[in-house]
């Protein structure tokens, strides 16, 4: 498998749990970084069988006048929205040649890349070798939509024709979610075999135990989309929910707090050190993410850990199947503050709820695991 280096964490839990799925199917796993720092390198090294590269560029030799000119120039059209990424912008040409050493090396009969933007890497291997795209997330016109979404923060944004070109060089697909995977199949035609294979998490022996405290969790990464999420919920739902419930707090996690200002009842506790205790203080979690693409991790991983969820339909993409089962999805103001205050004036039946996706995440794991292994067979 070659991986990149995860912009955001929910990506990283991604990459282990594809490659201790992998494993568990009983294939000898191989990792090639990207750009991975020794610190991600360290957390990815217990899920691998062998670690046997890092694909890193050599420092960028300073830029002409005319260099200097054209990225400004570039710059400014990606401002005005007159450009796209270029898919193998990130791309650095040697790169093949070592790609290629490690095919005469090892003889792989299958090779997995993470992301549309390292599809490159698929030309060094041979046609017999099975080759698949782990997408993460629909990347065609990614920029304008998240931006008409009021986030002008973005990450990489191709054309449909650069997404297409890029993922036409593998033979099967593996797309997040079934709404992404239509998609694909639709980009892709009959070029390509599209398979959705969700998220894996570790599964709960038994269910946690009941909190007891009015609390709400909310953990998540300093990406434009959750900010955005961030400050519409805290405006626009935070002040219901405390109208309504006395002595109510918010406890948030992760590097979302870097972008978040001080409010009343809510609590910025930055990185945990231990999310299953974060979990277990918080009866009921949110996620009021607005606008995205892929799957968004930690809804199903609250949900995994047997707590109620509050989200939007967007932070419901992929895991509809817990409707019913924890999951909530409110899209207005007072729909969401209204299903917050159901679940904390009534903690025994968010225990319940919890329990309840619990069960439900053990069947969607299996589920899962069954399509990835067909995504995996040759």
């Amino acid at each position: 498998m070659l991986g990149c280096p995860p912009p955001y964490r929910g990506n990283n839990t991604r990459v282990a749990g594809l490659l201790r799925e992998m494993r568990a199917l009983g294939y000898v796993v191989h990792f090639a970084g990207v750009g991975l720092s020794e610190e991600e390198k360290a957390g990815t090294l217990p899920w691998v069988d062998q670690w046997v590269a890092n694909f890193v560029q050599p420092p960028p030799a300073p830029l002409s006048l005319w260099g200097l000119l054209k990225r400004k120039t570039r710059s400014l059209f990606y401002r005005l929205h007159w450009v796209e990424d270029k898919l193998d912008g990130l791309f650095y040409a040697p790169w093949l040649d070592e790609a290629r050493e490690l095919q005469q090396r090892f003889h792989y009969p299958r090779v997995l890349i993470s992301y549309v933007h390292h599809s490159k890497f698929l030309q060094a291997f041979p046609d017999s070798c099975l080759k698949l795209i782990d997408t993460h997330d629909v990347f065609t016109n990614r920029r304008h939509r998240l931006r008409a979404a009021g986030v002008a923060t973005y990450w990489r944004s191709y054309s449909a024709k650069d997404e297409r070109r890029g993922l036409q060089r593998a033979q099967h697909i593996i797309a997040i979610q079934e709404q992404e995977a239509a998609y694909l199949r639709r980009l892709t035609g009959s070029a390509c075999r599209v398979f959705t294979v969700g998220h894996f998490a570790k599964l709960l022996e038994q269910p946690l135990p009941p909190a007891r405290i009015l609390r709400l969790g909310c953990i998540g990464s300093r990406n434009g989309a959750n900010v955005h999420g961030w400050q519409w919920f805290v405006r626009d739902v935070w002040p219901l929910v405390q109208k309504r419930v006395a002595g109510v707090e918010i406890w948030v996690a992760g590097t979302l707090c870097e972008k978040c200002t001080p409010a009343p009842g809510v609590r910025l506790l930055g990185q945990v050190p231990s999310l299953a205790d974060f979990y277990r203080d918080c009866p009921v979690f949110i996620n009021p993410v607005r606008t995205g693409t892929g799957l968004k991790i930690k809804t199903i991983e609250s949900l995994m850990h047997g707590r109620p969820v509050v989200t939007t339909r967007v932070g419901a993409e992929g895991v509809e199947s817990f409707l019913g089962h924890g999951l909530f999805i409110c899209d207005s103001a007072e729909e969401f503050a209204n299903s917050i205050v159901n679940l904390l004036s009534d903690l025994p039946l968010a225990q319940r709820l919890g329990e309840e996706s619990l069960l439900r995440a053990r069947s969607y794991v299996l589920e899962n695991r069954q399509v990835l292994a067909e995504a995996l067979a040759k």
